[in-house]
Order: structure tokens, then C-alpha cells, then sequence
């Protein structure tokens, strides 16, 4: 399970930003508390901000992570465009992995690993497994490795991964590059997310547990099925091939089938914009899928963002789970930051309300033909 994110000089993310899934001492839905490892971590959480406030680009980041560490090498770089040259982005995470929290980062520039770390941390006590400044390491355990292959571009945890037999290393790569699933909004991508989980369930053949995810939301469609190596939807009346329907229906089973895994194997899913192409009330009912323990048994988790404000809502969400992302005009950076920090909300507010009226901030203040709507 993920604890915490943090982002420094990426995109539109200049000073540090800190993304965190630990729980605070909110009362409200205290069942939705996954203890594990001594930690007390969070099972979903939403982000919500205006256009260009930098939402993507912490995933992105992210996602950013994975594809170096599976390159092996740094060579792409996007730094803050008001930063000077060279300075490095920064992007660290901390993850609950067989009962260890596990701290993992890593700052480059386009050419150069300038830090890199491994920590553990074991019935409180701190192991490091490794800690680089550029090409010195902390530790003499690798130095074969380390002589014989390591360099300034080289990311270290992915050289251990391909020539060390340490399986607690093993485990970390794979988490850091399988177990966190980021889906972004861009059209190509969703096509492709598409295609995959028509795969999947064709390999797995996988309907019972889709079929039942499916019996709780009441729109028509009995079941999905394989026909002559086509995906057929039943209605009650009717059948499609799942080709001929809409993009809507199409997302919904590509979500059936990827939550499907993603509950299953106890993985985390962050995906952007997750409204698109979806009913409200079936939103509310993914995300009820990982609040509810019942269901939830592997701990997986499901981190989003949102344009929608109904979601904004403390019924569905405590106040630790729900956070905004603003730019700064005057730095052109992005902030980031819980609705829990902010003074003086109750438990029974009007989160939505509050929010298009810019109380938590994370919103437009326009004008209608030029005269001003918008009222602190």
C-alpha cells in the first residue's frame, strides 16, 4: 500500500508537493482504516482542482518512475520551466510491502542520477539497503555490481534488479513497476487499457467475479460472455458484441475487468480523471468497492482525479481522503494539500458547496459578462 508521495521540480510541480494515504486522527468512517505493518493507511482518495493546476502531472511523475527504473537509465527530463538548469527533479515514495514500509527515491537531470536511496524500515529500525550521491555509494555490498556495470545515467535499483539474487530487491522493482497501475486520460491510452482487459478476459476467462461486480449496478446487462472468441453482452432482452456498444459501456467493462485484478492482487490503482465516460452513481459504486472491507480484503487502493464536485462528499469520503490542487499564479507551481489540513470543517459540511464557493480554494473565480459572480 502506498503511504505518501512526494514531487519536486516536474512539470508544473516546482517547490515539493507531498501526496499522502496515512490516516489521520479524522473520525469520521474510521472503518474504512486499513491497519497494517503498524501503519494506518487509507483504501481511496480524490483530487480535485482546476484545469492546469498540475493533477496529471503528479501521476505522471509516477508513471515517469516506473519508466526509468524499467529503462534502467535516465534520458528524458521535464523540469519546472522557471528553474535553472540542471536542477534535478526529485521523486520519492513510501509503500507498505510484506508488512515493511519501504522508502524508495531517486533525483536526476536529463543525463545524471544524482541520488538515489533504499531504505527498510523493520520493527523501527532503518536498514539502509542502499544510498548513492552520484557515483559514491554508502554501501560495499553491491561492489561488484557496482564496478562493473553501474554509471552516472544508470538507475542502481534496476542494475540490482537484473544482476542480484536479493529477493527483497526483486520484490521492490516489482512493486514500484507492477503492483502500481496508473491510468492516464489520453485517448490512445484509454483504447489500449481497452484492448488489455478484452485480452485478460479472454485469457482468464475470468466472469464470475465480473458477473457479480456487475449484478450491483442496476443498467440492463445481465452478464458479459465469450462467444466464438468475441465478447457478447447479455441483456435481457437483447445481445451485443461488446464492439458495437458505447464508449460508456466499453469503459465500464474495461473497469469491471481491471478492478477485477486490481482487488484481487491487493494492487493500487491511480487513474486520471476517472469521471470520464461514467455515470455518477456507478463512480460511487467503485469507490465503495475499496472503502468496504468486505469486499477490499487484499488491501488494494484506488487514488484519483476528478473534475465532478458531487464526489466531494463526506458521505462517501473522510476528510483525509479528499485533497485539492491549485497553481499559484504568481510561481506558476503547484500545491497540493488535504481538505483535513483546512480549519474549521465539520463533519456534516457541504463539501461541494463549500468548494464552488471557494472556501478549500482549488477553483476558478470567474466573471459572467464581465461582472463579477464569484463572493468570498
Amino acid at each position: 500500500m502506498i503511504l505518501q508521495l512526494s514531487v519536486e521540480n516536474f512539470k508544473s510541480i516546482n517547490k515539493k508537493v507531498i501526496f499522502s494515504m496515512v490516516a489521520t486522527n479524522d473520525e469520521l468512517h474510521r472503518d474504512y482504516i486499513i491497519e497494517e505493518s503498524n501503519h494506518k493507511v487509507l483504501p481511496s482518495s480524490i483530487i480535485i482542482g482546476t484545469n492546469g493546476a498540475g493533477k496529471s502531472n503528479l501521476f505522471l511523475s509516477l508513471k515517469h518512475l516506473q519508466t526509468l527504473l524499467i529503462a534502467g537509465e535516465v534520458s528524458s527530463y521535464y523540469p519546472h520551466k522557471l528553474n535553472e538548469i540542471n536542477r534535478p527533479t526529485q521523486i520519492d515514495i513510501q509503500f507498505i510491502m510484506n508488512n515493511k514500509r519501504v522508502f524508495y527515491g531517486i533525483d536526476f537531470t536529463n543525463d545524471q542520477v544524482v541520488n538515489e536511496f533504499l531504505y527498510l524500515f523493520d520493527d523501527d529500525s532503518e536498514v539502509t539497503i542502499f544510498d548513492r550521491d552520484l557515483e559514491n555509494y554508502e554501501q560495499n555490498a553491491f561492489d561488484e555490481i557496482i564496478k562493473k556495470h553501474s554509471s552516472g545515467k544508470k538507475v542502481f535499483l534496476s542494475l540490482l534488479n537484473q544482476y542480484c539474487d536479493d529477493e527483497f530487491i526483486k520484490s521492490v522493482y516489482n512493486y514500484l513497476t507492477n503492483q502500481v497501475v496508473i491510468i492516464s486520460s489520453y485517448e490512445h491510452e484509454e483504447v489500449d487499457l481497452f484492448q488489455q482487459s478484452v485480452d485478460m478476459f479472454k485469457e482468464n476467462n475470468d466472469m464470475i467475479m465480473v458477473t457479480k461486480l456487475l449484478s450491483n449496478i442496476d443498467i440492463g446487462i445481465k452478464k458479459f460472455y465469450l462467444k466464438d472468441n468475441q465478447i457478447i453482452v447479455n441483456y435481457d432482452n437483447m445481445e451485443l458484441n461488446l464492439v458495437e456498444e458505447s464508449i460508456g459501456t466499453k469503459k465500464l467493462f474495461t473497469l469491471l475487468v481491471l478492478f477485477n485484478e486490481i482487488l484481487t492482487n491487493g494492487k493500487i490503482i491511480i487513474i486520471d480523471e476517472f469521471e470520464k465516460n461514467l455515470h455518477l452513481a456507478i463512480i460511487k459504486y467503485f469507490i465503495n468497492l475499496f472503502n468496504e472491507k468486505s469486499i477490499n480484503t487484499n488491501n488494494a487502493q484506488l487514488i484519483f482525479t476528478t473534475h465532478n464536485s458531487s464526489l466531494l462528499d463526506l458521505s462517501i469520503f473522510r476528510r483525509d481522503q479528499i485533497w485539492f490542487m491549485e497553481k499559484n499564479l504568481k510561481g506558476m507551481n503547484t500545491e497540493c494539500y488535504s481538505l483535513y489540513n483546512i480549519m474549521n470543517v465539520s463533519q456534516n459540511e457541504n463539501i461541494e458547496k463549500g468548494y464552488i464557493l471557494g472556501k478549500y480554494g482549488a477553483t476558478f473565480k470567474l466573471n459572467k459578462y464581465g461582472v463579477g459572480i464569484y463572493e468570498e
